[in-house]
């Protein structure tokens, strides 16, 4: 029933779940990349620890991610375009006119 839910909530929304997935790891990217400056401006000595590494992957990885949303959610728009379905169906629209006497 998960996998059903998650199917329904983000099929044609991939930017919600992909790009919020990249701005949290270019978030924590960002903190880890304060932090290494830090470190590396009290003296400490960089090269025995795995500080700028994780650094550059959580902003690879949240770029990759975000860039990946963008694509999809791009494809997504494009499948529906080229298609007469659409995410919803609307059969048919009626307007009412009322008529003054």
């Amino acid at each position: 029933m998960l996998d059903v839910r998650f199917w329904h909530s983000y099929a044609v929304r991939p930017m919600h779940l992909l790009g919020t997935a990249g701005i949290l790891m270019i978030m924590l990217g960002v903190i880890s990349a304060f932090l290494t400056v830090f470190l590396f401006f009290t003296g400490n000595d960089l090269s025995n620890t795995f500080q700028p590494v994780i650094t550059v992957c959580f902003l690879m990885a949240g770029m990759f991610l975000f860039v990946c949303g963008l694509m999809c959610d791009i494809l997504v728009k494009i499948y529906f375009g080229a298609k007469i379905d659409t995410p919803y169906s609307i059969e048919k629209i009626e307007e009412n006119h009322v008529e003054d006497n």
